[in-house]
């Protein structure tokens, strides 16, 4: 898909000004003269060149290929990626930092094999995304093999921010019902210092297994909730409500390029549904009343996030799986929560900013975060008009004629009538 188009025109004739354009985000020009900022947590734009200073944000697009005789490429993304045709497996590189995964089939059921066919008992599908690679297999029916074997092999090894990781815990479920886990057996074996074998098997048939290797970016830590005493970051799902242990959730947008000074007319968020009929919810909804928002790490930092002023009671009802749900508007000026961040005296565009959720009845869903897949991670959007640029108490401008100018390009002037000549 063009993950550009998670951000949709606010009006058909709105145009994108596209050097406005960061990471995860969009800015257009409105026809009444407004602007619209659109932002997500992750990325929707990438650089073939991450160093470059001068290369444009492009869209990412996980269905543009370019076919090869021995993979095919994906070359749209933050990260490069090579689906092997002669074998089974990936290439996986990161385009920031050079860092490298090569996973490859070697087992199935015990029995060497490089190259499976997909059948009426077993499947494979490659799931592409703009941070990682999932390798599904579905073991369809009872005759399905229940144990996979794979030689992982790094290259360039990285630590930190934009690593890549593979993932040693596999997500099982059930084929039909993701609400319900099922137990994977791992096992790791090193061969050398760069490569290992993985084997992987499951309790039972009728499920689906991923094997996937992920680029640590900076926005898997951008979301979370507390449950009780503990904390989660980097879960697939939100679960926000019920005041006694599901109390606080947020989630944090990087890089909002919104002018300081504008006027902000109009602020929502929008949160994509995981599962059915989990009962209504209703909170409270905050900015974390900060110029630059830092995402929170622990239990204590999340509740100890300095709420605004203003809130809005944001209520959703029974929710329908994969339906997404926009809020009021959290920003109709400096009297609300999100516009009371947005004028902060020390607000600066491009600066990050945190959406607090805080639940005070009994009542709770779920929604995808981040790491549910970038595609449904919750979006921000907001309306402003820009401050009017130039010297502030500047009446005419007629050279400089009948101005009271106190600085021009930073050098100051004590007072200026007229400009005739040089008068």
């Amino acid at each position: 898909m063009n993950y550009g188009t998670l951000i949709s025109k606010p009006h058909k004739s709105s145009t994108e000004v596209v050097g406005k354009r960061t990471e995860n985000s969009k800015t257009f020009q409105n026809p009444d003269g407004t602007f619209t900022w659109g932002g997500i947590i992750g990325a929707i734009h990438y650089k073939e060149d991450y160093q470059s200073k001068t290369e444009g944000w492009k869209e990412i697009d996980t269905d543009h290929t370019v076919d090869y005789p021995d993979y095919v490429l994906y070359d749209r993304l933050p990260i490069k990626v090579k689906v092997f045709k002669n074998k089974t497996g990936y290439e996986i590189e990161s385009r920031r930092t050079g860092h490298k995964f090569t996973v490859e089939l070697t087992e199935v059921g015990g029995k060497a094999k490089t190259k499976h066919d997909n059948s009426d008992d077993l499947e494979f599908e490659f799931q592409i995304e703009p941070d990682r690679v999932r390798l599904w297999k579905y073991l369809k029916t009872s005759k399905a093999p229940k144990t996979f074997k794979w030689k992982v092999t790094e290259e360039n090894h990285k630590e930190g921010l934009y690593s890549l990781s593979f993932r040693e815990n596999p997500e099982a479920v059930e084929i039909g019902d993701k609400s319900k886990a099922v137990e994977v057996a791992t096992k790791k074996t090193q061969i050398d210092s760069a490569s290992f074998y993985w084997e992987e098997t499951a309790s039972k048939t009728g499920v689906s297994i991923d094997t996937d290797v992920n680029e640590q970016v900076g926005a898997n830590g951008d979301g979370g909730y507390e449950n009780g005493t503990s904390f989660y970051s980097t879960s697939p799902t939100y679960w926000c409500g019920a005041a006694s242990y599901f109390k606080h959730a947020f989630a944090r947008f990087q890089t909002v390029n919104v002018p300081a000074g504008s006027t902000i007319s109009s602020v929502t968020m929008q949160l994509k549904s995981w599962g059915d009929n989990f009962s209504a919810t209703s909170w409270r909804i905050y900015g974390d009343d900060v110029d630059d928002s830092v995402a929170p790490t622990t239990r204590s930092e999340l509740t100890g996030l300095t709420k605004t002023t203003n809130y809005v009671t944001w209520s959703i009802s029974s929710t329908t799986d994969g339906s997404w749900y926009t809020s009021p508007n959290l920003g109709n000026g400096a009297n609300s929560p999100i516009g009371e961040v947005l004028t902060r005296g020390g607000w600066s565009a491009n600066n990050d900013l945190t959406v607090i959720g805080y639940n005070y009845a009994n009542s709770y869903g779920r929604y995808y975060d981040y790491e549910g897949g970038s595609a449904n991670a919750p979006k921000l959007t907001i309306t402003y008009t820009a401050s009017a640029s130039g010297p502030a108490n500047l009446k005419t401008f007629d050279g400089l004629a009948k101005a009271s100018v106190k600085t021009i390009n930073g050098l100051a002037i004590a007072s200026v009538k007229s400009v005739d000549g040089l008068t």
